[in-house]
């Protein structure tokens, strides 16, 4: 049972980096990494994560989340609402007979209600090690959606301290965590970089998280991305 667990969340830490690297940005020169290509339709598989729950991502890199089953898309939810459906949400998304389109779109729309208590409850479960992969990875992809509503919540998970899990073995449950953390935080500074773009707060923020990011690691991918996103 040990071996198929952390098979299983060795997997998604794979698939983390590889969404993470490939969500917003293509290769960038002068980063010392080469990103990985997207695992195909037969790689992107289903799987028990520690911490409960169930995450897949489709070969195009798309989080395909599920409808909203009570959620009035015209205005915000209600905070205990917001907290059932994010639960719900990261055990399904994955629904192959769902309109992906449609669904980042209802995504979206939520995003763009996102009230200042739902960015804080979504930061507290992408840091919280009790939230399963899937609460983590949908909860960072709802930050990113929301741009300007989150973006101190965006600062500070890409600033906070990577948890020190002790020494790990190769392979082990805590190198794994470890791993998901890191990529959540790149795909966190990926999202804030493609808003740089275009937002000169947005790439303030991202500036300014730049000296607080401990990750030598992090730290240069963040001023990589922020480099693309200044204008020249």
């Amino acid at each position: 049972m040990r071996t198929r667990v952390l098979i299983a969340v060795a997997a998604i830490g794979l698939l983390v980096v590889a969404f993470s690297l490939f969500r917003f940005s293509q290769q960038s020169p002068g980063l010392n990494t080469k990103r990985p290509e997207l695992p195909s339709a037969s790689d992107a598989q289903t799987g028990g994560i520690v911490g409960g729950g169930t995450v897949t991502f489709k070969a195009n890199g798309q989080v395909v989340p599920t409808e909203p089953a009570t959620a009035d898309q015209g205005k915000p939810m209600e905070d205990k609402e917001f907290q059932t459906w994010l639960t719900t949400e990261a055990k399904n998304v994955d629904k192959p007979s769902l309109d992906g389109e449609q669904a980042k779109a209802k995504i979206a729309k939520i995003a763009s209600h996102l009230t200042e208590s739902q960015a804080r409850h979504l930061l507290q479960t992408v840091k919280s090690d009790s939230s399963s992969a899937g609460e983590k990875i949908l909860s960072t992809y709802i930050l990113v959606e929301a741009g300007g509503l989150a973006q101190s919540e965006m600062k500070e998970l890409i600033t906070s301290a990577l948890e020190n899990r002790g020494p790990s073995k190769p392979h082990s449950e805590a190198e794994m965590r470890s791993v998901q953390d890191r990529s959540l935080r790149l795909m966190a500074i990926d999202g804030l970089g493609e808003h740089a773009k275009t937002d000169a707060n947005a790439r303030a923020t991202l500036a300014q998280s730049i000296p607080g990011i401990q990750d030598p690691y992090i730290r240069k991918y963040a001023e990589q991305r922020l480099k693309e996103a200044t204008p020249h």
